[in-house]
């Protein structure tokens, strides 16, 4: 591996100060790591397959609300309408397409599949971009990271728009002439999935020319006005927005708190993460110097992005919105991991660093692969429980894991809902952030984000039964359902699936 490192360190070397189109130079690496891609890729790849259904938080509502679109499109549907944006759409425009053309549940895998070798090659292309190496040993990192936070909150179209994002930061970073054109074609669509991430790469690049044309002793000043910047951002959201803003949020910043998903388990890779990291930056500054190590790009990019996901709201409140842009912290933090690893990438590595980074990524999917496997079987015990009601019905309902103060899950349910049923509670047309609507007083899916659920139904719809779904006890994966219309009727118990 050490051989490899070299042998593309010396050809970078060697072209310095040639025009060589980033897009030739990944052509030769594609060609010359065709097998390792593939293998990695593979690896990648097994998340996404190893369950029934993939488990990713909003996923479940993005497979629904692409129902809800098809619907929408064939005309049955009443009450709700498709808008015409050009943002918050790119995933989910995807998703629909696919699911028309081979099935929703295909569909999902297909999408989310693709997402995620998209986000996994181009932070990795970035990393090599800024290292100017191949560091094959940083991405059991990468792919921790391809399935932390961001990924089981299923934020879908930002990390799609962020794995573009990065494709296009890796061309920008040496790029010819011919190599703008393919930058600016990536960071077109990934502004079709969400704009952060565009605007935190032009950001990003501008930083970098500013940083280049200037001499090492003066390398403190672009970095103390970027974090002048950061400051002046978030006076300036918090002057014109509704937000919240907690000083918890520096626990969030460094990026490695993607490791922690549900519950105290994940704990344990976190301090894992945390010490190897710890190391590697140690081995950094002696082998760069400390004076090297700290006014270098890749300390500063960490550095500010970490600082942006500490001062930036968490959640912002934008007017021609009903719900708040939420999880800016974490979505903030991601980028920060990945700078992190291009940070720690710039190290020779010793065996034993590929070797624990291999041990901590195995602990952590070994963890995610029992929780997912956990909502799986929930999942299935809700989808038996609707399929018990007649066709049509609409239902709502709660669901975390774990149970007690843990992640809603509650998609779980809109997913479940898909060709039978309808989830009246989903979040997404009352936001007004994505492209399905709801008008006032229809019957399918709520319209307003602060009423009840049930003021608004029954608002709407006379005579008809509301259904609640729910775990029947606490700690418990049986699921019941109950009418809502005033009429206590018996709970109805779904099969037991924990042993599918």
């Amino acid at each position: 591996m050490s051989t490899a490192i070299i042998t593309v360190d010396r050809e970078i070397k060697a072209r310095e100060g040639t025009a060589v189109s980033c897009l030739a130079r990944a052509g030769e690496f594609v060609r010359a790591h065709g097998v390792a891609i593939a293998a990695i890729s593979f690896g990648v790849l097994v998340p996404c397959f190893w369950h029934p259904r993939i488990e990713a938080g909003d996923l479940g509502s993005h497979a629904y609300n692409a129902w809800l679109a098809l619907l929408i499109k064939s005309g049955n549907a009443p009450g709700l309408l498709l808008t015409q944006q050009w943002t918050n759409v790119l995933f989910d425009s995807v998703l629909t397409w696919l699911s028309a053309v081979v099935g929703f549940s295909a569909a999902q895998r297909i999408a989310v599949g693709a997402s995620v070798l998209i986000f996994f090659w181009g932070a990795f292309a970035t990393v090599c971009a800024i290292t100017r190496r191949v560091p094959w040993f940083i991405t059991p990192a990468i792919a921790v990271f391809a399935y932390g936070a961001v990924f089981h909150q299923g934020l879908f179209n930002y990390y799609l728009a962020l794995g573009l994002s990065f494709f296009a930061l890796a061309i920008l970073w040496r790029a010819t002439t011919w190599d703008y054109a393919a930058a600016g074609t990536l960071l077109a669509l990934a502004w079709l999935a969400q704009p952060l991430p565009v605007i935190w790469t032009l950001s990003a690049w501008l930083y970098t020319l500013i940083y280049r044309g200037i001499a090492l002793k003066h390398r403190a000043i672009p970095f103390l006005a970027g974090i002048a910047v950061l400051l002046g951002l978030r006076e300036a959201v918090v002057r014109l927005f509704q937000s919240h803003w907690t000083v918890r949020q520096i626990l969030l910043a460094t990026g490695i708190d993607q490791v922690r998903l549900f519950g105290k388990p994940y704990r344990v890779v976190f301090v894992a993460f945390l010490l190897i990291a710890g190391v590697l930056f140690v081995r950094l500054v002696r082998a760069q110097g400390y004076r090297e190590s700290l006014l270098g790009l890749p300390f500063q990019m960490y550095v500010l992005c970490a600082v942006g996901a500490f001062l930036l709201p968490r959640e912002i409140w934008l007017p021609s919105y009903n719900a708040d842009y939420g999880d800016v912290t974490e979505r903030f933090s991601l980028i920060a991991a990945i700078m992190g690893c291009a940070l720690l990438a710039q190290v020779k590595p010793a065996r034993w660093h590929a070797g624990g980074l291999i041990a901590v990524a195995a602990v952590f999917f070994g963890l995610a692969y029992r929780d997912t496997g956990a909502m799986n079987r929930l999942e299935s015990n809700v989808e038996a429980t609707v399929r018990q009601l007649p066709a049509g019905e609409r239902v709502i309902g709660k669901f975390y894991y774990p149970a007690v103060e843990g992640t809603d899950i509650s998609m779980i349910l809109d997913r479940a809902c898909i060709g039978h049923c309808f989830s009246f509670g989903n979040y997404e047309p009352s936001t007004k952030q994505f492209r399905v609507r709801a008008l006032p007083q229809n019957s399918m899916v709520a319209w307003e984000q602060k009423e009840p659920l049930p003021s608004q139904y029954f608002r709407a719809v006379q005579g008809r039964p509301l259904y609640e779904v729910s775990r029947c006890r606490t700690n418990s994966d049986e699921v019941c359902q109950r009418s809502m219309n005033g009429e206590q009727e018996t709970p109805v118990q779904s099969p037991d699936h924990r042993n599918q």
